[in-house]
């Protein structure tokens, strides 16, 4: 791939720095990340992971936070999972339908279903009709509070956000989009980029990289990630050193993703 003048420019300050350096940092930001003490940054955190595939390292990250205290944190652990496709997950993804809190109990289902687990049928069952296909009436506690209409209205609008279109945005979303209906659009169309077979799809990516808004800044690094434009490297690069901390997780994914082999 022949690099326009400005990426090459980046391309060789990017080469300052050993790869390995770079990768090393972008893991320790999430390793961070998913410890910190702040909750939302722990979500961030995963969220950005469900970029990775499912690697040892990144499945025991993502794992071991569904034991979360926070709902939110277990509920994106378990989306995560179902994103990267991690198989070897599903036990623990099974375990977490008997979760007390219903976006874990729903997240875990949509991820057992994404990997096609016959017991993420059962559930769907169960949310529909209102009853386990056993007929015997039973359901679990967590589908019940779909019976409350602000609560499943409260329910769906967070579990669904964060399920499509944004991807890992779904939580910022959530939180923005009452003031900033403008930004969560242009987050989605940055998403979608990413499949964009147009090379100056990369040149649009790089720009908004800069964007004002963190969530769209972030959304173009989910899609740098995902578009595996090795040209874009220093790019994400940078974007580590961003002053949103979901920007910089999404960054060090994309780092990541596109300094492997």
């Amino acid at each position: 791939m022949i690099l326009s003048l400005p990426l090459l420019v980046l391309a060789q300050a990017a080469t300052a720095a050993p790869a390995s350096q770079n990768v090393a940092r972008a893991w320790t930001l999430l390793e961070q990340g998913v410890a910190d003490k702040n909750f939302e940054h722990r979500v961030h955190a995963l969220d950005a992971l469900a970029l990775l595939p499912s690697i040892p390292r990144v499945r025991t990250l993502v794992e071991k936070s569904l034991g979360d205290e926070k709902e939110q944190v277990r509920a994106a652990a378990a989306t995560a999972l179902g994103e990267m496709k991690s198989r070897p997950s599903i036990p623990k993804l099974r375990a977490a339908l008997d979760d007390k809190d219903p976006s874990v109990f729903l997240a875990a289902a949509r991820s057992l279903y994404l990997m096609g687990d016959p017991e993420a049928y059962d559930i769907l069952y169960e949310v529909v009709i209102g009853e386990k296909k056993s007929g015997d009436g039973l359901v679990r506690s967590q589908v019940k509070i779909l019976e409350n209409p602000k609560a499943a209205a409260k329910l769906g609008a967070e579990v669904g956000l964060s399920f499509v279109p944004f991807g890992g945005l779904g939580y910022r979303v959530f939180r923005m989009s009452r003031e900033d209906k403008t930004s969560p659009i242009r987050a989605e169309a940055a998403i979608k980029l990413a499949t964009d077979p147009d090379p100056i799809a990369s040149q649009a990516l790089k720009r908004i990289a800069t964007d004002p808004k963190e969530i769209v800044r972030s959304a173009a690094f989910e899609a740098i990630a995902r578009r595996r434009d090795r040209s874009l490297l220093p790019v994400a690069v940078k974007g580590m050193d961003d002053e949103d901390e979901l920007v910089q997780y999404h960054a060090a994914a994309a780092v990541i993703r596109l300094s492997s082999k």
